[in-house]
């Protein structure tokens, strides 16, 4: 009895110490955790005590509580170390945050030692089935990537190991949740799937049902959690006939401006809806989802026959001039068939009207027809867009005007379209493709008179030499905007609706190094 009198004395004068923190608490739990009637009732004591520490910011004195706790329970040990080793990182992570570079550079390499010490004890004490064993080492894990040291992908496998015999024994997948999530985190996603899909089989043989299912998947990518999300998902997908559940996990992961999505993980689900109810299964709405969905993928090819779907079985549907404007630019400038492009082209100024999309069409006419130097059928087609388009649609009206410039000057298309054109369009261009270079515009929805963010992306070779200087040649509708040729990316505004295609090819020392395209929508 004097032993632990004198034991909690020790520690209330350590926690009288500080004024941060309720001292007379802590004093309580102090007690309540040398008169624990097992570790584990004595490690919800220290977690709560941990807490007030940490709310504190007394990571030192912290570290000094647990020590003192395992002078009168030697059975703590292993707890207490893994909560040191914790309390440790938490307090490097602390300095560096807060800038305190003096206690950093004066105590960190103590601090480390102890954190690998504390742990690695630890590790070395608790059984797979405790869970603070695989804390342990998902701490060690980080430490040792954080330090970015020789020990981090040994620290990884331990861990990876450590989580599967834990999964194996332990139905508490909230811990296998959590480490995929740090895994997820620090960029390790191929480890962080393994870890997910152990816990959604876990969550699949249960009995719970489909609602509950989509509930919890619907919960984790509100929480912006998308690859667990999806693991959950595929576990629904895997056992359901149920087509507008299929439809609801698809318009959540489909293409959208706000929020989180997965344009490829949405095809799959539309992939599977397909199967199920075959063509019957889609209205025009969803057709033009999924078709708009893939082009913002970059899935072009894909993009072309689901827009060429929704005009087969909806003729008459509310989308037909921008499916078939869609349907022509990916012809021409992805496919490479200008014949094919015109047509579709064509059956949009057959509407004979002064919609954006008409004019934007002429406009696609006539720059094929000059680009292949048949320059009075150009010219046509430029005049046909100056009359009906009048005093509307002021950028077509200004390319236009710069078009015929060039066709009654004697002027070949100006260099960065034309560039454009010839690599996209030329039959010996067919080695240059759209992988090189990405082209992203932020919103895709955007309105008139707003600011749209247009960013390329240009995917080198890692080499061991400096990287070439990249030139970008910017065309097509790129709003009032004249960028450079050193400009990767420009704001551009549009003052009239419509489609606007805008063109880039990179150089590098004068050779082509790639070339992309992207499509913005713009309303009034």
């Amino acid at each position: 009895m004097k032993k632990i009198i004198l034991v909690l004395s020790i520690l209330s004068v350590h926690v009288f110490a500080f004024a941060a923190v309720d001292n007379a608490k802590l004093v309580s739990l102090s007690k309540e955790i040398i008169k624990a009637k097992d570790v584990a009732s004595a490690r919800a004591l220290i977690e709560s005590a941990k807490d007030m520490y940490f709310d504190a910011q007394e990571y030192g004195k912290c570290a000094d509580f647990l020590k003192s706790l395992t002078k009168q329970r030697k059975d703590l040990a292993p707890t207490v170390n893994y909560y040191i080793g914790m309390t440790r990182y938490t307090q490097l992570k602390y300095l560096e945050e807060s800038q305190s570079w003096d206690e950093y550079f004066a105590k960190g390499n103590d601090y480390r030692e102890e954190i690998v010490e504390s742990l690695q004890k630890a590790v070395q004490s608790l059984g797979e089935e405790d869970p603070l064993s695989v804390y342990s080492r998902l701490i060690l894990y980080r430490f040792h990537q954080d330090q970015n040291d020789t020990f981090a992908q040994d620290a990884l496998d331990d861990l990876m190991n450590a989580a599967r015999a834990y999964a194996a024994k332990s139905d508490d997948f909230n811990l296998i949740n959590e480490v995929a999530s740090q895994l997820y985190a620090y960029d390790e996603k191929s480890k962080a799937r393994e870890l997910y899909k152990l816990y959604v089989e876990e969550i699949a043989a249960s009995d719970i049902s489909d609602d509950e299912l989509y509930r919890i998947a619907e919960g984790f990518y509100k929480e912006g959690n998308l690859d667990l999300s999806e693991a959950v998902f595929d576990g629904l997908i895997a056992k359901t006939q149920d087509i507008n559940k299929l439809f609801g996990i698809a318009n959540l992961f489909s293409f959208k401006q706000d929020g989180p999505c997965d344009p490829e993980y949405a095809e799959k689900i539309f992939k599977k809806i397909a199967e199920l109810g075959g063509e019957n299964a889609f209205d025009e709405n969803l057709l033009y989802t999924r078709a708009f969905n893939l082009e913002k993928a970059k899935g072009y090819v894909g993009a072309k026959d689901a827009y060429l779907e929704l005009l087969r079985l909806y003729p008459q549907t509310k989308y037909a001039d921008i499916a078939r404007f869609k349907a022509g630019i990916i012809t021409t400038y992805v496919l490479r068939d200008i014949s094919g492009g015109q047509g579709y082209f064509q059956e949009v100024v057959n509407k004979n009207s002064s919609d954006q999309l008409v004019i934007s069409s002429l406009y696609q006419l006539g720059l094929l027809q000059q680009w292949q130097e048949n320059l009075k059928a150009a010219e046509d087609y430029y005049n046909k867009l100056m009359i009906l388009a009048k005093d509307k649609f002021k950028d077509s009206v200004e390319l236009a005007k710069i078009r015929l410039n060039e066709l009654r000057g004697g002027k070949p298309i100006e260099h960065n379209l034309k560039t454009f054109m010839d690599v996209a369009l030329k039959d010996e261009s067919g080695e240059y493709s759209m992988q090189k270079v990405g082209l992203i515009c932020n919103p895709y929805l955007a309105k008139t008179k707003s600011s749209v963010d247009i960013k390329a992306d240009s995917y080198l070779d890692e080499t061991g030499c400096l990287q070439p200087e990249l030139k970008y040649l910017w065309s097509g509708h790129i709003g009032s905007s004249t960028p450079n040729e050193d400009s990767s990316g420009f704001a551009a505004t549009y003052p009239d609706p419509g489609t606007k295609e805008i063109n880039l090819v990179v150089v590098s020392s004068g050779i082509v190094f790639g070339h992309s395209f992207d499509m913005v929508d713009v309303s009034g």
